[in-house]
């Protein structure tokens, strides 16, 4: 049976440790052992969690017997690396309780699941809007109330990356967008960060480990080798994509 603070994808995104600890503030339990998991053969690579109250998503039926939400997904083993980043947050002890731990219910993460039920886009097919795959796609994004949404990027060997999209559309209603809306905006943010000048100039003078193996020029870290697989909460207003090679990743 998969591990959730192993085998997922948060986890294996963002170190286990921090994912723990994330996990925990999404669902408002103290550790992840208040938690309680449960598992479908319908869907065996899909992290599954109940709660008494419900975190304000659509819950699925799970077994026939269960209301029950996803917090994860066990990494595809047919795709590459899973892209590390450093879970991004606030530093003030005061923000980090207004933001992040206090009153704040910050939303589930987000998985852009297709119909076949695997998970995951290719990056540049997401930014064209080809999402004709995605499973609910003309549903609302579960993003929550806000207007605009903070993406930031943390890749190994550059500084913290954001940019800024709206998550309402632009009817008179400023209804929330679609699924399909999300991937096309997160992906093109993330392609904006891969060509951007600014990312070039912080790769200026790097030689270390870290940026020799995830520096973007590499041949197998393009926009044509990357998968957008979701993305998480990470402070109110603020969330980082999930993202997969193509292949593995080595040195």
């Amino acid at each position: 049976m998969s591990d959730l603070t192993i085998d997922g994808y948060l986890s294996t995104m963002l170190g286990s440790v921090a994912a723990t600890s994330h996990i925990a503030c999404i669902v408002r339990v103290p550790d992840l052992r208040g938690l309680r998991l449960v598992y479908d053969n319908r869907w065996p690579d899909t992290f599954f969690f109940v709660t008494p109250t419900g975190p304000g998503a659509l819950a699925v039926i799970v077994n026939d017997r269960y209301n029950a939400w996803i917090i994860d997904h066990r990494v595809r083993s047919d795709l590459g690396t899973v892209v590390p980043q450093r879970i991004w947050g606030p530093r003030n002890p005061a923000d980090i309780r207004r933001y992040v731990t206090g009153d704040v219910q910050l939303n589930l993460p987000v998985f852009f699941t297709k119909r076949d039920g695997s998970v995951g886009l290719p990056l540049v097919s997401a930014a064209a809007g080809d999402c004709m795959s995605l499973l609910k796609a003309s549903s609302t994004a579960p993003v929550g109330e806000g207007h605009t949404a903070d993406i930031h990027i943390n890749w190994c060997g550059y500084a913290d990356w954001v940019t800024q999209i709206m998550i309402r559309d632009q009817t008179p209603h400023r209804r929330t967008i679609t699924l399909e809306k999300l991937a096309k905006r997160i992906a093109s943010g993330v392609i904006r960060f891969l060509e951007g000048p600014e990312r070039r100039e912080q790769a200026q003078g790097r030689r270390d480990q870290e940026y020799r193996k995830w520096r973007v020029e590499r041949e197998q870290i393009n926009k044509r080798r990357i998968w957008l697989i979701g993305l998480v909460q990470v402070s109110q207003g603020s969330w980082q994509p999930i993202l997969q090679l193509d292949q593995a990743l080595y040195y």
